[in-house]
């Protein structure tokens, strides 16, 4: 669990909503009853102001209107959204924040918060009362991700002008945009270092990577290596990972202890989607019999849940780690040897995770199929095995992923 303090930040622009629901039984109002436009909707308008926010002391959310437009934000900062409650009374600005429920979605699955707050109800000068809402939800690891912002209603109130709440043409209000993540953080869950540039995701109509597997689904990464990438660089349990000559190398030839004397299973985070499928080519260098490489799909941040990897000498392995699983070893759900890989040399391999669908591919050939326990884990991405006194280097070269 976080340890959390509270302290003050301040953002500089600032969410009104607005919109027009039903006028009959509204209450009657001293002096001008007009609705302001641009108020207590899911849009945003222009105007600006100075606002205090509390946040998490572990890292300083970057802040986005409820309403979000698709957005970038770097691996390792937080994710933040806000908006500001009108009404013409200060008890229905405080009934509405008792009645409003706000659930944040990410690929369809609900979030927890890190944090979240009212600033306080304060009069604006023009008759009105204003309350600023503010949730941290955290931060996430490189990919694309389809957010969706909700608030539930649950009684019916009132802000001076419109009805909301059952019954009304505002029970629920819902918001949605695409978040790209970029500068992906390390596996072990270290953040990116400051210094490293932001890569973001190639668009579908410049990728040079093609694949015959699902051509409908929209490209969300497509890198080749060249000079940047969305995948983390660095160092973490005796493996390093750099880019070299137009490809991301993932090296395990230390001889130190943490990963000679024990072998090492190093899983390298892509990105996160509920349909998602991953491509790449890879080639295994190594003196060792006992290593192999291979993609992740329908995982978990803290729990790499089905692995297909390949060796130098023609053989695959499907493995699960789900309850459903009996044995826990490499191979437990499928393996064997397939023509279609290429000794010592450069493979292909693509997974696709489509609801609980399950399809592992060597160069573009089917070869294994599986039913996934669920179809909401997420997370996918690389990963490398090795048994214990292995070194190997393994070289990943044109990486694409692709969502539904």
């Amino acid at each position: 669990m976080r340890k959390m303090s509270v302290f003050f930040i301040v953002i500089i622009s600032i969410l009104i909503m607005t919109g027009c629901g039903p006028k009959e039984e509204m209450p009657a109002m001293d002096g001008d009853t007009e609705k302001p436009t641009n108020i207590n909707a899911p849009i945003a308008q222009d105007e600006k102001e100075q606002t205090e926010y509390d946040a998490s002391s572990n890292t300083t959310p970057e802040f986005f209107p409820w309403n979000c437009e698709d957005f970038s934000i770097q691996a390792g900062t937080n994710i933040g959204f806000y908006y500001e409650w009108m009404t013409k009374t200060e008890d229905q600005n405080a009934d509405y924040f008792e009645a409003a429920d706000h659930q944040v979605f990410v690929n369809n699955v609900p979030v927890n918060t890190v944090m979240e707050g009212v600033n306080g109800i304060e009069a604006d000068g023009e008759g009105n009362y204003r309350q600023l809402y503010w949730i941290d939800i955290g931060n996430y690891p490189a990919g694309v991700y389809e957010l969706r912002n909700i608030i539930t209603i649950n009684e019916q109130v009132f802000d001076g002008w419109d009805w909301y709440g059952p019954d009304s043409d505002y029970a629920v209000m819902e918001s949605g945009c695409t978040v790209t993540v970029t500068n992906a953080s390390s596996p072990a869950g270290e953040s990116a270092g400051s210094e490293a540039e932001e890569a973001p995701a190639a668009p579908a109509s410049a990728c040079s990577i093609s694949s015959p597997i699902r051509p409908d689904w929209a490209t969300a990464v497509c890198d080749t290596f060249e000079s940047d990438t969305v995948l983390w660089l660095g160092r973490s349990q005796g493996t390093t990972t750099r880019l070299e000559s137009g490809e991301y190398i993932v090296d395990n030839s230390t001889s130190e202890a943490q990963g000679y004397t024990t072998g090492f299973t190093f899983p390298i985070f892509a990105g996160s989607a509920k349909n998602h499928m991953i491509s790449v080519d890879g080639k295994l260098e190594s003196k060792f019999k006992d290593c192999t490489w291979g993609v992740f799909v329908r995982s978990k941040s803290d729990e790499i849940v089905y692995f297909f990897m390949i060796d130098n000498q023609g053989w695959y392995t499907l493995t699960g780690s789900t309850e459903n699983d009996a044995a826990r070893y490499l191979g437990n759900i499928d393996s064997g040897s397939h023509s279609a890989i290429e000794w010592d040399g450069v493979n292909n391999l693509t997974a696709v995770a489509d609801g609980r669908d399950l399809e592992f591919y060597i160069n573009d050939e089917l070869v294994a199929t599986h039913e996934a326990n669920n179809d909401y884990d997420s997370e996918f991405g690389l990963i490398v095995w090795g048994g214990e006194g292995v070194t190997a280097v393994t070289r990943f070269d044109n990486l694409l992923i692709k969502t539904k």
